[in-house]
């Protein structure tokens, strides 16, 4: 599924979620940079301080201020997102900023993928989304920028899963003639495709991703938000696991 183009003014709202988010929870920036330590050292031979205690009311606030505001950031990150597998109405989404040459992003595309398919996005309990997060070469650009131009033709998850397959299997160069190749494998009208590709058509789009997933802080990937949690990281299944069964719990499921 394809979303038009996003105004510029969203990136902005995220961006202020995502900072205040940091703020509420005491830390600096983003989503993504929540939960460093940021105390000073202590110096040698200085006393050690006590915090003061926090009670369960102190506690709970900023705990729940968070998690409004990372459920408006969740949503304004599902409306900027153009490519969604699994039931629109699934209680859990789970959104991944990748790139197509990370190879971590492809263990995470061919190991864990695969299995929450299986169990949660094909039974109707998760809606997984896709952003393209174009930095490491400029051959990410190129593939993601082939990826929009297969969507174009409704073969996005195609055009992503063969990408992933390509990158396991040791290829990793990812030039434009060979995204054309990738085209004709999966028999695109490979006339547009190369049009597309050739004239950079989805080139300010990826460039407006990349930056927007920067603004809330991330700094790798591949990195996701499922339910507004952040996640680092090719993580194994049964890290997705346990936070989707928590969220599930959550909910009264």
């Amino acid at each position: 599924m394809a979303n038009q183009t996003p105004l510029p003014y969203n990136r902005t709202i995220i961006f202020v979620l995502g900072l205040l988010i940091g703020i509420i929870v005491g830390g600096a920036g983003g989503i993504f940079l929540t939960g460093r330590n940021s105390a000073r050292e202590q110096t040698a031979g200085e006393p050690a301080r006590t915090a003061p205690p926090v009670t369960d009311s102190a506690a709970s606030a900023p705990n729940a201020a968070a998690g409004d505001v990372r459920t408006t950031l969740m949503q304004a990150v599902v409306n900027e997102t153009r490519h969604f597998r699994g039931d629109t109405d699934a209680p859990i989404t789970i959104i991944e900023f990748s790139d197509f040459v990370c190879g971590f992003c492809g263990r995470f595309a061919t190991d864990t993928l695969p299995q929450l398919q299986q169990q949660y996005i094909d039974t109707g309990l998760v809606r997984f989304g896709y952003q393209s997060v174009a930095f490491l070469s400029e051959e990410s650009l190129f593939a993601a920028e082939a990826s929009e131009c297969a969507a174009d033709q409704g073969a996005f998850w195609e055009y992503h899963d063969l990408l992933f397959e390509h990158l396991a299997s040791g290829q990793r160069d990812f030039n434009k003639d060979n995204l054309k190749l990738f085209a004709q494998e999966l028999n695109l009208d490979t006339a547009a495709f190369n049009t597309c590709l050739d004239s950079q058509q989805h080139t300010a789009q990826i460039a407006y991703q990349t930056d927007t997933a920067h603004s809330i802080g991330i700094q790798g990937t591949p990195s996701f938000l499922v339910n507004g949690q952040p996640v680092r990281g090719a993580q194994p299944f049964e890290v997705f696991q346990r936070i989707i069964e928590a969220e599930r719990a959550a909910q009264g499921q």
